[in-house]
């Protein structure tokens, strides 16, 4: 039962439309986006070019197109482009969540007519009625269903076993001072050697690497928890200041948590 829980903790659902004037253009290089989301589309064409993985992804009208959290892309929308999107984000056990490498893909449904409907009924529904909104978590998961079984996994970075044990001891200790020697100690390497072979295998420093991961989870802080205060997400992210935070969120994102609060990047 604790597994199906963890599995299942939905923190963040929403749905929007988009629509786009033909040579409509869009890039998160720089701005990392803190949901997960899954489009539908409804009219004219897309194409992304997904830069961690050198490939570009083509859609039309009815095909569902998966992009995961903290993505970079560029895409471009022609022939007036329209879609509905679902933006979600699970809690930190889930599969979406987890080390599973993911990557931004067109996902060819096995019963194109039901996704539609099931679009149809989340764009529809009353979110005011607690048996409506039951029904459209319900719904939801079947479309994470066909999703978890069709979705493709990144082939272009893998990672040894070391690199893989200091990522995740990261994952699980950056809301607390980490230190490079910890990360050292956390695979028995000595600080000497453990430095160089890092950077050669990650393409960055301990410290960098630490500051990235904090720094996406700061920014899904800054999507899903708006009232909480940037110093308070500072100090849960591990920084050992609000000053020092801003510093390097806006050298990462060339925005201030504000602005990336404002306006976050969730196309």
């Amino acid at each position: 039962m604790n597994t199906i829980v963890s599995e299942s903790q939905l923190s963040h659902f929403n749905i929007r439309h988009y629509r786009h004037h033909d040579g409509y253009r869009f890039d998160t290089v720089n701005e990392p986006r803190p949901l997960y989301s899954l489009a539908l589309i409804t009219h004219g064409d897309g194409e992304l070019f997904d830069v961690d993985n050198s490939t570009t992804v083509s859609v039309t009208v009815g095909d569902l197109l998966f992009i995961p959290v903290f993505s970079k892309y560029k895409s471009v929308w022609k022939n007036n482009a329209s879609y509905t999107s679902i933006h979600f984000l699970f809690g930190d056990k889930s599969y979406f969540n987890s080390n599973n490498i993911l990557r931004i893909q067109k996902i060819t449904p096995d019963n194109k007519e039901r996704i539609r409907e099931i679009f149809d009924y989340l764009t529809n529904f009353n979110s005011a009625c607690v048996s409506q909104r039951l029904k459209a978590t319900s719904i939801f998961y079947e479309l994470l269903e066909v999703v978890t079984r069709k979705i493709r996994r990144r082939h272009s970075v893998t990672y040894d076993k070391t690199i893989i044990t200091v990522m995740r001891y990261v994952q699980e200790n950056f809301s607390k001072k980490i230190t490079v020697e910890d990360l050292a100690l956390s695979v028995n390497m000595s600080l000497s050697r453990f430095f160089p072979y890092f950077k050669k295998k990650v393409g960055l420093t301990p410290v960098e690497y630490i500051n990235k991961y904090r720094i996406e989870q700061a920014c899904i802080m800054l999507i899903n928890s708006r009232e909480m205060p940037i110093e308070e997400i500072s100090d849960r992210v591990g920084f050992e200041s609000a000053a020092y935070f801003r510093r390097v969120f806006k050298k990462a994102i060339n925005l201030t948590p504000k602005q990336y609060r404002q306006n976050p990047p969730i196309l």
